[in-house]
């Protein structure tokens, strides 16, 4: 292997061509012919293997400060170079080209032992890129109308980059994936009427009157939209008793429902590629029929209840609660403005990087309006805090629930998943064991393993 050199270089020209003079400037060295320390800056360079047509290369880096930070970068790409197995042709001229993509772009030379535990898996040597600089490239190429690619570009700028945009691709997984779901959730919740902010003035003519405009709010209020309404769950034509409750273990992800010849099925289906991106062993599809479920979850929920366990379900649920509870609006707001502050320090990171200025400033007027929004949210909600409930109180509760198997019982399947909505309750199912375990806000009945048939 090559040992390649250290030397000193400068950007002085010669003053009859106008050509550099390179490391040939007499400045460069003292009468001595040693190198002056005053003039100039230290470089290496190094002959690389051949590129995969087969052309010789050559690596140099200047403009280091000392000869000890040259010889040192020149011993790392020794070391580097090293890696390859004796006779690999195929994997030294891989580890060359990332050693010339990082000195051409100006970053850092790979690490040692990254490239040298991708050695041992075969894989690609090559750092996976980021969640960002993959959806860049995406929209650069995609082939779509106008109008779908602004919507692309939207969803981008607005909903993955500011959440995501760091992370490299064969890193992401769900659980980042779920704290962005929830900032839009709370970002597109809609303002209560009081914090509406309306012009004093007229600042362009109305597309509507303001009689038109109180009666489509009136009319979205009674179908459960807009501010102030009351959302009315529909009745779909297949009921779910469970619906949205069920969670696959293997994966995290809701299951969805199925009717397979009249009978209600949740299904999760988990494509081979996604299995082996995420690394996560998981059948292609997961099956769990509804009334393998219904009577052990209905008999668990009402043993909490029954005549010689109902005192102590109550002084459960009475020491259950928590001593002091911020406000849920205060530390959503608290949420969002620690969000916010770091989607800012992006924006301007980016804006150093080089972005568009048009583009990243539109983003970061963007998040100080939603910062705003969140500091008055949280200064109106500062020195709330929910009540605790009496033991009392809790007993009135739970005396007018009645007959809780009754109730199970006897209820039409849409009522039934309201009552377990309205109780908190999860079932997670596990493919493998075929069983479910069931949770709810019950301290003294926290959770339970049910065994249940028919899954797959």
């Amino acid at each position: 292997m090559p040992a390649g050199n250290v030397f000193k270089r400068c950007g002085c020209r010669h003053p009859d061509t106008g050509k550099p003079y390179g490391n040939d400037c007499p400045k460069l060295r003292r009468p001595n012919r040693a190198w002056s320390s005053e003039h100039g800056s230290w470089a290496y360079q190094l002959e690389l293997p051949p590129s995969t047509d087969g052309r010789r290369r050559l690596l140099r880096r200047a403009g280091l400060p000392t000869r000890r930070a040259a010889a040192d970068e020149l011993d790392l790409v020794r070391e580097l170079l090293a890696l390859a197995p004796k006779g690999d042709t195929r994997r030294r001229t891989e580890i060359a080209d990332l050693i010339q993509s990082a000195v051409r772009a100006k970053r850092p030379l790979p690490d040692v032992e990254r490239i040298r535990q991708r050695l041992r898996g075969d894989g690609v040597l090559a750092d996976m890129p980021t969640v960002a600089d993959y959806l860049t490239t995406w929209l650069a190429h995609i082939d779509v109308d106008a109008n779908t690619l602004r919507g692309y570009e939207s969803i981008v700028r607005v909903h993955l980059i500011p959440h995501l945009a760091d992370i490299p691709l064969d890193k992401l997984r769900t659980g980042h994936i779920r704290p962005m779901f929830a900032a839009v959730e709370r970002r597109n919740a809609w303002n209560a009427r009081d914090k509406w902010v309306v012009s004093k003035g007229i600042t362009h003519e109305p597309l509507i009157d303001d009689a038109t405009f109180e009666q489509a709010q009136a009319i979205l209020q009674r179908r459960g939209r807009g501010a102030g309404g009351q959302h009315v769950r529909q009745r779909t034509r297949n009921p779910y008793v469970f619906r949205g409750m069920i969670y696959c273990a293997a994966c995290d992800r809701r299951m969805q429902g199925q009717y397979n010849h009249g009978d209600a099925y949740y299904r999760c289906r988990f494509p081979q590629e996604y299995a082996l991106a995420n690394q996560v062993e998981h059948p292609r599809n997961v099956y769990l029929r509804e009334d393998a479920l219904t009577d052990p979850i209905d008999t668990w929920l009402a043993s909490a209840f029954a005549p010689h366990q109902i005192e102590s379900t109550i002084t459960a649920m009475t020491e259950a609660q928590p001593l002091h509870q911020p406000p849920a609006t205060g530390t959503a707001a608290q949420t969002i403005i620690t969000e916010c502050d770091a989607k800012l320090e992006r924006y301007r990171a980016a804006l150093d990087a080089g972005a568009d200025p048009t583009v990243v400033t539109g983003w970061i007027a963007q998040t100080q309006a939603e910062r705003a929004r969140a500091e008055a949210d949280l200064r109106a909600n500062t020195g709330t805090a929910p009540r605790r409930m009496s033991r009392a109180e809790i007993t009135t509760l739970v005396n007018a629930l009645g007959d809780i198997t009754a109730v199970l019982r006897d209820a039409d399947p849409v009522d039934k998943a309201e009552v377990y909505r309205q109780l908190g309750l999860r079932l997670n199912y596990q493919p493998e064991t075929q069983t479910v375990r069931a949770a709810i806000d019950l301290s003294a009945h926290r959770g339970v393993m049910v065994r249940v048939r028919g899954g797959s």
